[in-house]
This record gives structure tokens, C-alpha cells and sequence, in this order.
């Protein structure tokens, strides 16, 4: 919460989700675009024997109709 006041918040982990090829994170943020730019440099760092990716998404994570836009990490 002082973060969020200072001007530092970024987003935060709200849940996540193990499948048989994917270990999916749910953050909420106030822009997700912020939240993507900080969080590459980590994630292009993940050493992941598969395909690394991001999903920014403009809205509830559970609105079907929300816009999304997906990024492949090399």
C-alpha cells in the first residue's frame, strides 16, 4: 500500500495456475503495459525449456471479451 502511494505499483500476483505444458501467473494492475515493460527483463531471464510468453490483457481476467495482446520472450 505505501508503494501505491509513492507512485511504485506496479501490479500484483493475484493467482496462478499449473497445466501439463504451462505455469500461468494472474496479476492485476492499474496499467498493464507498465506492468509488462517491468516484468520483461525478468521474464526473459526464466529458464524454461519451452516457449516463454506474455499475455497483456485489457480487462477482467475473466471477461471473454476483453482484448489481449501476446508476446513470444526469445
Amino acid at each position: 500500500m505505501a508503494e501505491e502511494k509513492l507512485g511504485h505499483y506496479a501490479g500484483r500476483l493475484e493467482g496462478h495456475e499449473l497445466t501439463d505444458r504451462q505455469y500461468r501467473l494472474f496479476l492485476s494492475c492499474p496499467d498493464a503495459g507498465v506492468l509488462a515493460s517491468k516484468l520483461q527483463p525478468w521474464i526473459e531471464q526464466v529458464d524454461w525449456a519451452g516457449r516463454v510468453g506474455m499475455t497483456v490483457r485489457q480487462g477482467r481476467f475473466d471477461d471473454p471479451d476483453a482484448s489481449e495482446e501476446r508476446y513470444s520472450i526469445e
